[in-house]
């Protein structure tokens, strides 16, 4: 089932999400649907609080070289090399919006069997990946900057 995309401004992109249970049902449902959902918009990434119904908690869903599948509490572990700043386009927002992210990380989560994974993202697959972890954590690509996005 593909979920209904949240559009900026609403209030729910802002909402801090709670940790997430892989033990639970409902939760491991709602990450199969943001895998669908993700994969019917052909996006790279989606949180938890980009889609409704479903509820506030700490699951993405991403499509890396080095992961594809939802992540269940992601948490970065170190942040490696350099600064990079790539344009980003974001299912919830209009436009894109230059962002600067660390080019390389080390991520622990679970997966959705609930196996403990811990991997380094890095290019793309880091963009991608502190892209989806700002977004449990209330904040969006605009949120880094005062200027009007420029529209593709």
């Amino acid at each position: 089932m593909i979920l209904q995309i949240v559009k900026s401004p609403n209030p729910r992109l802002k909402r801090v999400c709670i940790p997430a249970d892989f033990r639970k049902g409902d939760q491991r449902i709602l990450a199969r649907r943001l895998i669908e959902t993700m994969k019917a918009h052909k996006a790279y990434g989606i949180a938890a609080n980009q889609v409704t119904p479903g509820p506030l908690v700490r699951i993405i869903a991403v499509t890396t070289k080095e992961y594809v599948g939802a992540m269940f509490n992601p948490e970065i572990l170190k942040k490696l090399g350099g600064i990079i700043s790539e344009k980003e386009t974001c299912l919830s927002l209009k436009g894109e919006y230059p962002v600067p992210r660390i080019q390389q990380i080390e991520v622990s989560f679970r997966n959705i069997a609930g196996e403990a994974r811990t991997i380094v993202f890095e290019g793309l697959g880091a963009i991608v990946v502190q892209h989806e972890i700002d977004h449990l954590n209330g904040v969006l690509a605009s949120d880094y900057f005062d200027s009007a996005p420029e529209i593709s």
